[in-house]
């Protein structure tokens, strides 16, 4: 059985046993009509735990982890991780959380920090 494969920064042809069960993701879902508004509602409504404005307050320290770009993928249009980041930091200053409290660390993992 022939496939490809992300190997690094390129896609590769691999050859594979015939009994091999290869697993693919879904299709993408349609896009939201207001990511933003949505990101907000998950913030305010979110399933199984209080909203971000109950558990945060003026004497709070938050830090925020988020991924990196790292499979070569097509770039978005606008990244989804940016836009729900100004999204989180609005809601956080809102319920009193001071920008200064916010960290941000971009967890990269096990992988290493991209070169030129």
């Amino acid at each position: 059985m022939e496939v490809s494969a992300f190997y690094g920064d390129d896609l590769v042809s691999l050859t594979l046993p015939d009994r091999t069960r290869v697993l693919k993701a879904p299709p993408p879902l349609p896009p939201l009509k207001d990511y933003e508004k949505e990101v907000l509602n998950q913030l305010r409504h979110p399933l199984g735990f209080p909203p971000l404005r109950e558990i945060v307050d003026e004497k709070s320290r938050v830090t925020i982890a988020f991924d990196d770009a790292v499979l070569p993928l097509p770039p978005m249009l606008r990244d989804v991780r940016g836009r729900a980041l100004q999204v989180i930091l609005r809601e956080l200053e809102s319920a009193g959380v001071k920008r200064e409290r916010i960290g941000l660390i971009c967890a990269i993992g096990l992988h290493r920090k991209f070169t030129p």
